[in-house]
């Protein structure tokens, strides 16, 4: 991103949003754990409020009462625009990727 600072904050967002496709979150947990608690998708750009859209492919979920990093990481349901590239490609099937 330039470093001028009459850049309008649309503008900004919009440079964010086409350059970046995956963010990958991690947490550190009150036991110590770090984890990666979600993994997901830049979508695009809302019109009505200029926000960055952000769509979750998996999140995790820590266990009921266990180790925070005994926790498993679930598919939302959101099936990502790259999908199609990864499977023609041969980087991942639709067995191991959901």
């Amino acid at each position: 991103v330039l470093t001028d600072s009459s850049m309008p904050v649309s503008a900004i967002r919009e440079q964010i949003a086409s350059a970046v496709d995956v963010v990958v979150q991690l947490n550190r947990f009150p036991d110590g754990a770090r984890c990666v608690t979600h993994v997901s998708e830049i979508v695009g750009i809302d019109p009505d409020t200029g926000g960055i859209v952000v769509e979750d492919i998996f999140v995790y979920r820590p266990p009921g009462g266990g180790k925070f990093a005994d926790g498993i990481h679930i598919h939302s349901g959101y099936i990502p625009t790259f999908i199609e590239e990864m499977l023609v490609k041969g980087v991942v099937s639709l067995d191991t990727f959901f």
